[in-house]
Parts: C-alpha cells; structure tokens; sequence
C-alpha cells in the first residue's frame, strides 16, 4: 500500500511536470507570436522611416534646384541690369551727339543766312 501511495505521488508528480511543461512551452509559443508581431512592427516602422527620409531627400532636393534656379535668375537679372545701364550710356552718348550736331547744324545755317 505504501509502494502504491509513493507510486501514485510519482505520477500526480509527473502530470504536475508534464502540464507545467504544456504551460511552458504555450507561454513559449506566445512569446514567439508577440515577437513575430514586434518584428513586424520593427518592419513596419523602418518601411516608414525610410519613405520619410526619402521624402526628405526629395523635399532636400527640390530646394536645392530651386536655389540654383534662384541663382541662376539673379544671375540672368545682373546680366540684364548690366545691358540696360550699357543701353542707357549708349543712348545719352547718341542723345549728346544729337545735341552736338544739333547746335552745329544751327550755327552752319546762322553762317549761310548771314
């Protein structure tokens, strides 16, 4: 009776062991389903950060074109200022000639009339 007492704590302990090793390795296979889904997110995650860093580089990129079209046109508009204030010396050099010729033609005729 003894032999079937100790025999029959053996095996209420070998269940007990058994199901503490179902337990185990559920709470295993639950730990393996949460880190499946944590790297998912990490995937999830990095896929954004990387699409923000490219709309990033993009935006980067558009202000950099568009300061060398800015530059490009101040550029353009030096060189037109340039070329209006060439136009203007040329036009008060022609306006003075004018003037000059002017005044010589007037005194030439005074000479012939009188």
């Amino acid at each position: 009776a003894r032999l079937e007492g100790e025999r029959d704590a053996v095996s209420g302990e070998r269940d007990a062991l058994s199901c503490e090793r179902d337990a185990l390795r559920g709470e295993r296979a639950a730990l393996a389903i949460e880190r499946d889904a944590l790297e998912g997110e990490k995937a999830s995650l990095t896929t954004e950060r990387d699409a923000l860093l490219g709309e990033r580089d993009a935006i980067a990129a558009e202000r950099d074109a568009e300061g060398a079209e800015a530059a490009r046109l101040r550029d353009a508009a030096s060189l037109l200022e340039g070329r209006a204030a060439a136009l203007e010396r040329d036009v008060e050099r022609a306006a003075e000639e004018a003037a000059r010729r002017g005044s010589e033609w007037v005194l030439e005729r005074e000479r012939l009339e009188g």
